[in-house]
């Protein structure tokens, strides 16, 4: 069994396997920060400018399903573009629930893409002309503030896990209001070589080896 004390950084307002998958192994595990999404109303003027590009990129799962829904609210009969694509695991298999073909997100030059994410949302280039639309907001769920903080400061964490950029960006930024700890004396471990360049950016310096050996295994992705 896991004897370690391991905080989920989210990037989402969505649970994250990993902290299933550490449970299982026996560490004590939290999510944080626990988020929350405020829908964005999409004009119809969007749907028929997204209908005239070539592709359409969802940046997340959320954006997905905020995206349908009102695509099908608006009676709007125009087609979805030709290629639609997806960054994560997740939205792929949201948009195969639905019956779509989505391809993994690639740079193409010489087809501009439609975004659809979030206000916060790390995107890199995929087109000389990508427009980014925002479908909802995300923010701390503050009903949780207090638990979160009692949580985070009464325990004894040894290590934090940031699946991605975005996780680091939400931690710092609420580990500044509710932590009573140097949260950047936590060990670090990273799904990815560029997320833990970027949590070095942040101040953190030291990797828990035998959770970043966890990860690499790759286990936690069949759950």
């Amino acid at each position: 069994m896991m004897e370690k004390s391991i905080i989920i950084a989210r990037g989402g307002e969505q649970q994250s396997r990993l902290e299933t998958y550490f449970q299982k192994l026996g560490a004590k595990t939290m999510s944080f920060p626990i988020l929350k999404s405020t829908e964005q109303e999409l004009p119809i003027e969007v749907f028929s400018l997204i209908a005239k590009k070539h592709r359409l990129i969802f940046l997340n799962p959320t954006s997905i399903q905020i995206f349908f829904r009102q695509y099908t609210k608006s009676g709007i009969t125009a087609n979805l573009p030709e290629q639609i694509e997806y960054l994560s695991e997740k939205s792929r298999k949201v948009l195969e629930a639905r019956g779509i073909k989505a391809n993994l997100a690639s740079y193409q030059k010489e087809q501009p893409a439609v975004l659809l994410g979030h206000d916060y949302q790390h995107s890199n280039v995929y087109s000389e002309d990508d427009l980014l639309i925002h479908t909802h907001h995300i923010g701390l769920d503050f009903s949780f503030e207090k638990e979160m903080s009692k949580t985070l400061n009464e325990t004894d964490w040894q290590t934090v896990i940031f699946p991605n950029m975005l996780s680091i960006d939400f931690f710092v930024k609420y580990c500044k209001t509710v932590a009573d700890f140097d949260y950047t004396q936590l060990a670090l471990a990273t799904v990815g070589k560029k997320v833990q360049e970027y949590a070095f950016m942040h101040g953190f310096s030291k990797i828990d080896s035998e959770i970043q050996a966890e990860l690499l295994k790759g286990d936690w992705k069949n759950l």
